[in-house]
């Protein structure tokens, strides 16, 4: 299990992914699935993290410089991701953080990209959105909360596809187990 989360300065996106280690490979695929996503204030994703798994990899969106000046937010998000890691470190939790520049390098192959590039690569690894009549693997993105969740998954895959691999480099192709 990984769960990934998109800090904000009050409430932060974030995602429950099961992955292959836990489940079945097949060939270099991982095998992908979400298990729960949302959008909460931030003490409650810390209550998540307390109630996570032993087993369950934290992986937190760090931020990068951008030689601009920044105001309030910035600095409140970035006391939130060190509360995050002090909490996952204090119930003894594996946690690494993964900066937003490597997240957009993985996913879209560019250091420019948007969150919609993300949100597009999320789905073009993972399956359509849908609707409400015909939901896709994508749609409990959408029946969540939306933007900060897509890029919560875009960190989890960039976890499974580079850094867990040690090289640096894609590992394999992430697909979803509900289209498997």
């Amino acid at each position: 299990m990984i769960l990934a989360i998109d800090p904000g300065n009050e409430r932060s996106g974030w995602a429950l992914c099961l992955h292959s280690s836990g489940i079945e490979k097949q060939g270099r695929q991982q095998i992908f699935r979400i298990e729960d996503c949302g959008i909460d204030e931030n003490f409650k994703v810390g209550d998540r993290i307390r109630r996570s798994s032993v087993a369950c990899k934290i992986v937190i969106e760090g931020m990068d410089h951008t030689g601009m000046p920044v105001g309030k937010e910035v600095f409140e998000t970035l006391m939130w991701i060190g509360r995050f890691d002090n909490e996952a470190g204090q119930m003894h939790r594996s946690v690494d953080i993964i900066q937003r520049r490597e997240v957009r390098l993985n996913m879209c192959g560019s250091s420019w990209a948007k969150d919609a590039n993300i949100k597009q690569a999320v789905i073009d690894r993972l399956g359509p959105v849908g609707t409400v009549k015909a939901p896709g693997p994508m749609h409990i993105v959408r029946r969540n909360g939306g933007k900060h969740i897509w890029q919560a998954l875009g960190l989890a895959i960039t976890y499974l596809e580079t850094l867990k691999s040690g090289n640096g480099k894609s590992a394999s192709q992430i697909r979803n187990l509900d289209t498997a």
